[in-house]
């Protein structure tokens, strides 16, 4: 027998209106009885649910609901028989709440975008919308560099597929907690390669997803489909919303609970890389280099050989500690850190991306500037520097190459391919 749940809020969260979240139901056994979605009208501050009284008897429950900031609401409430249940569900503001959709929706969409997705799906064929997910080939990877390519071996990782009217949910889980993985979507002749982090050691967190969209009932192109990826840590989603954003000026405006929040994630490297790599680069971006002590960043660049935004961040770090009278030996040892990042291969973050080219250009620069003021052609510093120049420049090439195919819409790094041939030229399968 189905039956209705009035839902009572004490105050509608602005970055909720109009957008689905996810509710759930669990019983005093701590399982889940119950999930769905809701949304909430701008004009309302109630709503009503469908619960099943074969799965929801008389007793005690705990309902829970995720907005889109990030921040979870949990309420206990009772089922009585032959009486409608009636929730007030308590709510406070969150310092997040401005970030609207951008968690909820994984990085990749903006706010016009997914309202017209919204519209697209509204009257067309749920069925059919899931039905899509037949046409995309997915396959999963870990990469490894070598001097010509990247290369992909099979990963080991579990993943769950759900689908629903609006799109597709990928799940993972497993054992890889300190290197990235490379998840590939084909459609037709076109990849689509998108970098995902290490999964966190905290058990209480949910398993890493990936969000798919897609705006036509038939997928012909891999444009059209749009992907998302949702760290497991919901507070290191929202930091990678202000980088996204480009609002750091926001995030300073609450910089105390921020910074402070994004340093503790920096520390617990060993327990969430994808957490602390998020939070470093927000730390990077706000210039909060006292967060960041030059041997916690050594230790992100050395404990962690798999992962290329480690060097990146601590090459970042040094960079910002050099003296204006820079020496042969400093450029050498921060081109040395920067050539490492490259060698590991392609950085998990878009942020990472975008750092680990401009400073190897800025590096170029400093090396030929550096060869220019040499008044002797033939001293030793000069080899030095001429050898630096040299590994710096392929360097600088190898990631101008991936920059042809990056999307800097998303927040981790996402190369698109039209063709295999392009593909290949970056990853090769072993």
């Amino acid at each position: 027998m189905i039956s209705q749940m009035k839902l009572d809020f004490s105050q509608v969260p602005s970055d909720w209106k109009g957008y689905p979240v996810h509710y759930k139901i669990i019983n005093q056994a701590l399982e889940q009885i119950a999930d769905g979605s809701i949304t909430m009208d701008t004009r309302a501050s109630d709503t009503s649910i469908n619960i099943d009284s074969t799965q929801t008897p008389p007793g005690n429950y705990l309902f829970t609901v995720r907005l889109p900031s990030g921040k979870t609401l949990m309420q206990p409430f009772q089922i009585e028989t032959d009486k409608q249940t009636t929730l007030l569900v308590p709510y406070d503001n969150s310092p997040h709440e401005w970030l609207g959709s951008q968690t909820l929706l994984g990085h990749s969409l903006n706010l016009k975008q997914y309202t017209t997705l919204l519209e697209k799906f509204s009257g067309s064929d749920p069925i059919a919308k899931a039905a899509n997910a037949s046409k995309m080939d997915w396959q999963f990877f870990y990469p490894q560099f070598s001097n010509k390519s990247i290369l992909l071996y099979k990963s080991d990782m579990s993943v769950q597929q759900i689908s629903d009217a609006f799109h597709l949910i990928l799940s993972f889980g497993g054992q890889n907690f300190d290197r990235s993985t490379v998840a590939e979507l084909r459609i037709g002749g076109s990849v689509k390669s998108v970098m995902l982090p290490p999964l966190s050691r905290r058990e209480q967190h949910d398993v890493l997803s990936l969000d798919l969209y897609w705006a036509t009932p038939d997928i012909t192109s891999i444009d059209q489909v749009t992907i998302g990826v949702n760290l497991q840590n919901k507070r290191a989603q929202a930091l990678l919303s202000y980088m996204k954003l480009g609002d750091i000026e926001s995030a300073q405006k609450v910089s105390g609970p921020v910074i402070e929040e994004a340093q503790q994630m920096f520390k617990d490297k060993m327990l969430d890389l994808g957490a602390a790599l998020a939070a470093a680069y927000l730390l990077t971006r706000t210039s909060a280099w006292t967060r960041m002590p030059l041997d916690w960043c050594d230790n992100l660049s050395n404990f962690f050989p798999y992962i290329s935004d480690g060097a990146i961040i601590n090459a970042h770090r040094q960079i910002v500690e050099l003296k204006s009278e820079v020496s042969s030996n400093d450029l050498a040892r921060i081109a040395q850190l920067l050539i490492t990042a490259v060698d590991r291969g392609i950085p998990i973050f878009s942020a990472g991306l975008r750092l680990l080219n401009d400073d190897l250009q800025a590096l170029k620069n400093s090396i030929e500037a550096s060869q220019n003021s040499l008044t002797d052609p033939k001293a030793p510093v000069a080899k030095q520097l001429a050898d630096t120049l040299k590994e710096v420049t392929v360097a600088c090439k190898r990631v101008a190459n991936y920059l042809r195919y990056s999307d800097f819409s998303n927040s981790f790094t996402t190369l698109t391919f039209s063709n295999e041939e392009a593909h290949k030229v970056i990853f090769t399968y072993q």
